[in-house]
């Protein structure tokens, strides 16, 4: 049990400090350094947590005096009600507000059109599928929703990637429903109705839904492991298979999303090693032979779908993880997507000579910097990272690329709120928001490390280490904002956390 209570802490401690770095340059440097794809915000952070901070405090005091506990009731059917009318809302909001964009956005639904129009890829898809194989799944995804709406007829050759945008609508619906779900089974009917409104203005509403990548599509990936793993009725024999192959689909549609898993995997070993037994090993064998089956089949679709579609990938041409690296330690860029690193590794031939040109790239860049200069570039990433509650929305290149003409009523308004003049009303709202869960992170994780605790919330350990990777992750990798976003639901599980530990206004059967 020590090994367990060493790693508890530590995770917190480490959790704690991060947290209050990142706090700290969100409250007092977000105007004073420069980062990359940094948005004018209508009010300081500082305004917005003090505000919060105000509003904590009234809770606390007016409870205290009154001594007021709200009742928890059953919100299952108003959410379910919101559920229809929301997944409505964002269909025609979509719709209206309806463009194509560039980047790799484009570069996937373009090849998933071409196979699912012409049966057949262009030299240019060829190349970049070769360059990021890893986007072949997504893109045989978009395939088939594209020759299904064609089938269907759904929407016209203009508005075809309205079929992939639907499928992003569902999802995050889906997604805020199992945070409701999660937060019913953790803490009580009232926090689950919380979490998921703050769900509902960061997920249903996000303007990422209307873009046709990875961050929509994968999700739910990470909330439906968490909802799994929770689930104390699945047998072992189910359940953790099935981890494994959400994982693993996850790390082929963003691997940033599937640090998660690595987080359980890590904290189910340290939870269980003063119980290795035979049964215990024969168990972990059994999961692990399970769990085989359906990565092996995941696998041959995709040889099926490259060798069916006649695609030849030219692996010489892949950007592997040191290319991503080196682009971590671009000084011009702040760390974040450089054109002028990406023509440097698409020049190399050969995956060996990018690798080994990526990896002097990255430490002659390391030995200019020094200890202080790369110090103000993590703090620039982390607030590239963290200072925008729309996660660098309209920030990528060629990002309006073009849409359909549309000038209806229900149009204007909404390319108003979503692209237009009157963002930044609209990117205010979801920086409130933001900021109210990372504040309601960090306040719960310094409480939980001050105190002493004997007894270890390993789901809790879980969260914190994925947040900690994931950041990790991104400051010494490129960083992006929308990086995050597919990541987001871990944080409003833990702004629930906080809401119920710190707050004590509400009664009910809290998780322990």
């Amino acid at each position: 049990m020590k090994l367990q209570l060493f790693f508890d802490k530590s995770i917190r401690i480490i959790g704690s400090l991060l947290f209050l770095w990142i706090v700290i340059l969100l409250v007092g440097f977000e105007n004073i350094i420069e980062y990359s794809n940094k948005r004018e915000q209508a009010f300081p952070n500082i305004i917005i947590i003090i505000v919060f901070a105000l509003v904590t405090i009234a809770i606390m005091i007016i409870k205290k005096k009154k001594d007021i506990v709200l009742r928890d009731k059953n919100y299952d059917k108003p959410v379910k009600v919101f559920l229809v009318v929301f997944f409505i809302m964002q269909v025609i909001i979509f719709y209206n507000i309806y463009f194509e964009t560039g980047w790799d956005s484009f570069a996937v639904s373009n090849a998933a059109r071409e196979i699912a129009y012409n049966n057949e890829l262009a030299l240019p898809s060829i190349t970049y599928l070769s360059q990021c194989p890893n986007n072949i799944l997504i893109t045989l995804f978009y395939t088939f929703i594209l020759k299904l709406n064609l089938i269907l007829g759904l929407f016209k050759i203009d508005y075809d990637l309205m079929s992939i945008i639907v499928i992003n609508c569902l999802i995050s619906s889906y997604t805020s429903y199992l945070i409701y779900k999660i937060g019913k089974k953790l803490f009580n009917n009232i926090i689950a109705f919380i979490g998921y409104l703050v769900s509902v203005v960061l997920l249903v509403f996000s303007p990422w839904n209307a873009i046709c990548y990875s961050d929509a599509l994968a999700l739910f990936l990470p909330v439906l492991m968490i909802s799994l793993y929770i689930d104390k009725k699945t047998k072992y024999y189910i359940k953790y298979p099935l981890l494994v192959f959400f994982g693993y689909m996850t790390y082929l549609l963003k691997p940033q999303s599937a640090i998660i898993f690595i987080a359980i995997l890590i904290v189910e070993v340290i939870r269980r090693i003063p119980k290795i037994n035979a049964e215990s090993v024969k168990k972990g064998a059994i999961i692990f032979a399970i769990s085989l089956v359906p990565i092996v089949l995941l696998i041959l679709s995709f040889n099926g779908f490259i060798t069916f579609n006649k695609i030849e990938l030219d692996k010489e041409k892949e950007l592997g993880i040191t290319h991503y690296l080196m682009v971590g330690a671009n000084k011009e860029s702040n760390g974040a997507f450089s054109y002028g690193d990406a023509v440097v590794s698409k020049s190399i031939e050969t995956k060996e000579e990018r690798t080994k040109k990526n990896i002097e790239l990255f430490f002659d860049r390391m030995n200019e910097y020094g200890i202080g200069g790369y110090s103000l570039l993590l703090c620039k990433k982390l607030l590239t990272l963290y200072n925008d509650g729309t996660f660098a929305w309209g920030y990528e290149g060629d990002f309006f690329w073009r849409s359909p003409e549309n000038n209806s009523f229900l149009s204007k308004l909404f390319k108003g709120l979503y692209h237009e003049s009157d963002f930044i009303i609209t990117s205010f709202v979801f920086q409130i928001i933001w900021m109210f869960c990372i504040m309601s992170v960090f306040i719960n994780l310094i409480v939980n490390t001050i105190k002493n605790k004997a007894k270890i919330d390993y789901l809790y350990l879980i969260l914190i280490t994925t947040i900690i990777g994931l950041t990790i992750f991104e400051l010494i990798f490129e960083v992006r904002a929308r990086y995050l976003y597919s990541s987001v639901p871990i944080y409003i599980i833990l702004t629930m956390y906080a809401i119920y530990n710190k707050w004590g206004l509400l009664d009910g059967n809290g998780h322990n």
